[in-house]
């Protein structure tokens, strides 16, 4: 008996503020890439450098794609863009059990709205809370 394993499919898509070669370039460009994706630490310009130039192909005008089969898309005019990250598949027997990659783009697409919608200035910092606080009083925490 073999085992296989089989990737959940998903499909997480967000629209944006910018315009599709705007976007193209948030997605492609490390220097942009260091802005909004993942976490800001030490080994953040390696992992960019890993997955979005070293193990990504660009498969057409606006489309990059891994070996798993995902791919990452942009689509829209010169005003709106909408940001797709996708991995196609058949539907496993939990549909809505969790995937960490799925939950990550997740995470992600809206660090890259953020940067569209609020163009923030200066270094970007990430805060590592503890303990039990509201939404509220983590984000007076955040503009101090």
């Amino acid at each position: 008996m073999t085992d296989q394993r089989r990737l959940k499919p998903y499909a997480v898509e967000l629209p944006l503020p910018a315009g599709r070669d705007e976007v193209w370039d948030a997605v492609t460009q490390p220097a942009v890439l260091r802005q909004w994706f993942g976490w800001d630490y030490d080994g953040l310009d390696a992992e960019i450098q890993q997955i979005f130039v070293d193990q990504a192909t660009l498969l057409a005008p606006e489309r990059m794609g891994w070996a798993d089969g995902s791919y990452l898309e942009v689509t829209g005019d010169d005003d709106s863009a909408v940001v797709r990250a996708v991995r196609e598949g058949p539907v496993p027997d939990n549909p809505d059990g969790y995937d960490a990659i799925e939950e990550g783009w997740r995470a992600f697409l809206t660090q890259l709205r953020f940067l569209f919608e609020r163009q923030p200035k200066g270094a970007r910092r990430t805060l590592y809370l503890t303990g039990e606080t509201t939404g509220r009083q983590a984000l007076s925490l955040a503009d101090g």
